[in-house]
């Protein structure tokens, strides 16, 4: 079995998942595709080339990306949380992988320990 190692965007809207997707598509982490999530629209970021070390890689890749609410970097983060599932969340679990969440996203999980001023207005959580 192959494990997916990826970055997904949770964006909110497709309008802003649209420009989230033509922003990181061809960049460096690798290719880029749509996929349609119930509670707002997601971008999944496949890379070529990139190991379980560069998860910064993967994140840092979002540090000019257009407004986004919450994006997970690492293996199988495509099973994310939908944004109904955030608030209570301690993102203690290794399996999470690197995270940045936007402000609004941040506190709507309620405040969770362990994040870092990323860019402004985003916070980042690193493994």
């Amino acid at each position: 079995m192959a494990w997916l190692f990826s970055l997904s965007v949770e964006c909110g809207s497709p309008a802003a998942a649209t420009h989230v997707a033509r922003f990181l598509d061809g960049r460096s982490v690798g290719d880029t595709t749509l996929r349609a999530r119930a509670d707002g629209d997601w971008v999944i970021a496949l890379p070529q080339d990139v190991n379980l070390l560069n998860n910064n890689l993967l994140t840092d890749a979002l540090a000019d990306a257009p407004p986004f609410r919450y994006a997970l970097a690492g293996l199988e983060v495509d099973r994310a949380r939908e944004w109904d599932e955030l608030p209570g969340e301690t993102f203690d679990d290794p399996a999470w992988g690197s995270i940045v969440m936007s402000d609004e996203a941040w506190l709507h999980a309620g405040q969770p320990a362990g994040f870092a001023a990323f860019r402004p207005a985003y916070r980042v959580r690193r493994p």
